[in-house]
Order: C-alpha cells, then structure tokens, then sequence
C-alpha cells in the first residue's frame, strides 16, 4: 500500500494544475529571484533469477522513490548570484535499491558517504528496512561573476566531461552509466574559479573537499568519518583544466590531485565529415602511502584470501563517435578501456563498492539509438557490452511528453551472460552483467 501511494503521489500531480502556478519569479535592476521546481516518482520491479545472492525463494521486489525538489536562484546586483537545491525524498522497499541504483533511483540523499561531499547537508526523518525520509541540499552555493573570472563557493555541479557511457576526465560524481535520468548531476562540495583567456579558451580550477572512505566488506557498506564535516586530504581534489577551441575540435587537457592520487589526462571532440568524434584519456597515480590506502583484506568465493587495493596505478580511455539522422534519429557508439577493472571479479567488486569503477570489466562498449517519430514521442536503445566476458545490457525506455510541465518515461534493464556459478563460501560471478537480475521501471515528473 505505501508503494502504491508514493506512485500514486507522483501521478496525482500530474492533474494538479494549481501546481502550474507555484513558480515565483522578481527581477528588477538590483535584484532577481526565482522559485521552481519538480515532482517526479520513479518506480521500479526486479526479477531475479535462483541464486543465493537473493535468498531462498525470493523471486520479486521493488522500490518506489518519489522526489520533491524546489530550486531558488537569483542575484544582488550584476555581479553576485546564488543556487539553492533543497531535496525531499520518500522510499518504499530496499531490496532492490542496490541492483537499480544506477538507472533513475539515487541512494537517499545522506544515506551513505559520497566522494567529494565533506559537509553532511541532510536530515534523516527515517531510516527503517523498507522505508526512508531524507530532506537534504544537493546545491548550495554563491558566485561572483567579474568581467573574464567567475568565482563559485559552495556544493555545485561539476563536470569536465563529454562523453556519454563512461567519464575517465569527470572524478566530480559522475553519472552512473546506466543512468536514464540525468537532468540533475550530483553537486560537490567546492571552490571554482574560471578564467576566461577569450570566448573559446580559459582555466578552471576547482578544490573539492572529499572524505577518505572506509570499505567495510562484513557489512558490504561504505563508511566516513563521522560529524557534520569530515574532510581529507586524501579523499579530496584539486584539479586546473585548460580549455580551447581549435577549428572544429574542443580540446582540453587536466591534472591535479583527485581522490586518492595525482591524474593528468586530456580529451576532445568535434566533428569529421557530419559524424562526432570523441575521445578522453586519464592516468591515476595512487598516492599509496596514505592513510586510507591500505590494501583490503577479504575471503573470496573458494575460500582464498586476498589483498585488494582499491586505488590502484591505472589507465582510463573512453573513444566514441555519433551521429544524427534528420531531426529523428540519433545513433552513439562508445569503446571504453576500464584500467582499474580487473579480471578477478573479487577485486574489482570491491572498486565497485568503493566508487573507484563503475563497471568489472576492464573493455567495454557501449550503443545507443534514439528515434523520436513525433515530437512527443522518444524511443531509446542503449547497451552495454562487456567485451572481457560476452556478457550484454540492454535497456530500451520509451519517453513521452504530456505536456510543458509533465514527463513519462519507463523502460527495462534486460541482462544477457553467464550467471554466477557456485563457490566454495558464496557464488562466483562468472560475468559482469550476466550477474544482474532483470529490471522494470517508469518516471513521472511535473515541473513548476
């Protein structure tokens, strides 16, 4: 019943046209003010297959999240600006939050540690097996915008990135790449400066502030420090990126101290004879005297004992190409090397755990396709395919707009590979994907 209520929430107001009048909006010489926001329930259902990884019997679940965000934005003046995101969220079920975690559902805002978030800007209202109530900030921040430098203090989205599946130049919270919600990146807790060279070239620098995470494998959780504020020299980043404009191509290049070690890298993208081009490379230098990066030891499937580093030495590149057909087809295509992906599924499941890989496997490709028939209509493909292991993802959604102020979008996470074979002390992956259990979701969304 509280399932079907956080659904119901988010589709009443759907027809709820008072809402269409909430936004607030002032501007004169000296100030500006504007109040909005948005509504949106995403809804979702697992299908797991016979694996002790679920229990015994367990066969279906599913997870209801419904999001209330009001966003406040203005000025004092020409040069002073400010952005407050204030984030209400209500979940239902918790078996399946971790399978679907990537999609369109986001862990409860506060609920675990993030890297790069040293201020813990949220209040659990509860937190019980099948239900939790946060009320957080996801950004906070002020800018003071001058002829060629702009200054912005405070939690912020950043991203440094353009590719699409897989970020290797984007260490500030990047999407996951399964994501089919990404309308608002997570915001870090920040200073950045841009200088502006000319209209196409500049610098930016950013210092986030970041926490060390602490894995802890027993309770399969990701633990901080605790408090209000914990930050760490080590958990944080301090990045300069120069960009430009050179014919067709953007180009950048960056390096600096970034969670857990040093990363230089570089990236560009344009277009060749009407297809897009892309490309990114990052290198990790781990900072392996630190305190936090100590090797982990655990037991594996067969009963062997490993030591795992978390934040290894590695390579990150991230080639791709698209290109648009008309006004109604859009076709992408990504290859990604995943240097810090490993062919022992032990440890590169605990870099999944502790944020440091977002997919196993270390070569990965990724499609999509987009064909929009009408306006309204959207129809999307995406797959991701392991080239280490055979295994495939696929997830077609179908998005359709109600009107200016509403959104519907549902799909399904389809898993393809071997599934996880038996061990000695627990089931051993026998391929990235084929480890995923089959998903189903939908979203609404009302803007106002």
């Amino acid at each position: 019943m509280r399932r079907a209520a956080a659904v119901a929430l988010g589709i009443a107001g759907l027809g709820w046209p008072g809402l269409a009048g909430a936004v607030a909006s002032y501007e004169s010489e000296k100030v500006a003010v504007d109040l909005g926001g948005s509504v949106r329930t995403t809804f979702g259902a697992l299908r797991y297959y016979e694996s002790p990884l679920f229990g015994e019997g367990n066969e279906v679940d599913g997870l209801s999240q419904s999001q209330l965000r009001l966003t406040l934005t203005g000025r004092f003046g020409p040069a002073f600006r400010y952005e407050v995101h204030g984030v209400q969220d209500l979940s239902f079920g918790g078996g399946g939050a971790g399978a679907l975690g990537g999609m369109g559902f986001s862990a409860p805002p506060g609920a675990a540690p993030s890297r790069l978030r040293a201020l813990d800007l949220s209040w659990e209202q509860a937190a019980e097996d099948d239900v939790s109530a946060t009320l957080s900030a996801d950004r906070l921040n002020v800018r003071i915008s001058l002829p060629r430098l702009d200054i912005v203090v405070g939690r912020q989205a950043v991203n440094f990135s353009k590719a699409y599946f897989w970020n290797p130049l984007d260490v500030f919270l990047p999407f996951d790449p399964r994501a089919f919600d990404r309308e608002y990146k997570p915001g870090v807790d920040a200073a950045r400066a841009s200088l502006a060279f000319a209209p196409t070239a500049g610098l930016d620098v950013v210092y986030a502030l970041g926490r060390t995470l602490e894995l802890d494998v027993l309770a399969q959780e990701v633990r901080a420090g605790e408090g209000a504020w914990d930050a760490t020299w080590y958990g944080s980043a301090l990045l300069g990126r120069i960009y430009a404009t050179a014919g067709p191509f953007d180009l950048a290049v960056q390096g600096g101290k970034v969670y857990g070690g040093a990363q230089v890298g570089g990236g560009f993208a344009g277009e060749v004879l009407t297809v897009g081009v892309r490309g990114e490379i990052a290198y990790l230098f781990a900072d392996e005297e630190a305190e936090g990066a100590e090797p982990v030891t655990v037991i594996g499937p067969d009963g062997d004992v490993y030591d795992v580093t978390l934040v290894p030495d590695h390579l990150d590149v991230v080639a791709g190409l698209d290109r648009r057909f008309g006004e109604e087809v859009y076709v992408a295509l990504e290859y990604a090397y995943n240097g810090a992906g490993d062919p022992d599924p032990v440890a590169a499941g605990l870099r999944l755990m502790a944020g440091e890989v977002q997919n196993l496997s270390r070569h990965l490709l990724g499609a999509l396709v987009q064909w929009s028939p009408i306006p309204v209509v959207d129809l999307k493909l995406a797959g991701m395919f392991s080239l280490s292991d055979g295994s495939v993802l696929l997830t077609p959604t179908v998005g359709y707009s109600i009107s200016d102020e509403a959104d519907f979008t549902a799909g399904a996470m389809i898993a393809l590979g071997k599934r996880p074979e038996e061990g000695l002390l627990y089931p051993r992956p026998a391929s990235e994907f084929g480890t995923y259990p089959h998903a189903f979701f939908g979203q609404v969304r009302f803007y106002f």
